[in-house]
């Protein structure tokens, strides 16, 4: 089974405990299996603060896999490719004037 190194960037780091783990995922494992992985290894906190109530990514979370934003891809649909996922949660600015 592919391994992936997750780094939890910025706040997600306090809520997980760790900067940067080790996941085995089955192949074609997707995003949104991968943090179904998390949420069991590292508690519900760390998934509330990724996910809303209704499964979808919060607009401060980013996942970024082989450095790419999964929300220009295909959310948590998109497989995991590489070896390397980034979750983080900032405030980023919105465009606009």
């Amino acid at each position: 089974m592919p391994t992936f190194k997750v780094r939890h960037v910025g706040f997600l780091q306090q809520v997980a405990g760790v900067q940067e783990e080790e996941v085995e995922m089955p192949p074609a494992a997707t995003v949104g299996d991968l943090l179904a992985v998390l949420r069991d290894r590292r508690g519900e906190d760390l998934a509330a603060a990724v996910l809303t109530r209704q499964g979808r990514l919060r607009e401060a979370a980013r996942v970024l896999v082989s450095n790419r934003n999964v929300n220009e891809l295909q959310g948590l649909d998109t497989p995991l490719t590489g070896t390397e996922v980034s979750v983080l949660f900032g405030l980023w600015p919105v465009a606009g004037g």
